[in-house]
C-alpha cells in the first residue's frame, strides 16, 4: 500500500526541495495534491478530499543532506 505515492515522492524530491523545503507533501496516487506548512493541515486536506482513499503525507527534506533514521 502507498508504493505508488512513495515512488512519486522519491522521484520529485529534489524538485520539491527547491521550493517547499520543510513543508509536508500530500500525494494521492500519481498526483502531488499540494504542500502544507503543517502536517495537520495536510492531513485535514487529505481526509476532506479523499475520504477513505489512502494518501501519503511526507515532509520534504534536502536530498543532498544525510538524514538520521529512527
Amino acid at each position: 500500500m502507498l508504493e505508488i505515492e512513495l515512488a512519486v515522492y522519491e522521484l520529485r524530491q529534489a524538485e520539491s526541495a527547491e521550493l517547499h523545503l520543510g513543508d509536508f507533501d500530500l500525494i494521492e496516487g500519481e498526483t502531488v495534491e499540494g504542500f502544507y506548512r503543517k502536517e495537520t493541515l495536510a492531513y485535514i486536506a487529505g481526509k476532506s478530499k479523499f475520504k477513505k482513499t489512502p494518501f501519503l503525507i511526507k515532509q520534504v527534506f534536502d536530498p543532498k543532506k544525510e538524514r538520521l533514521g529512527f
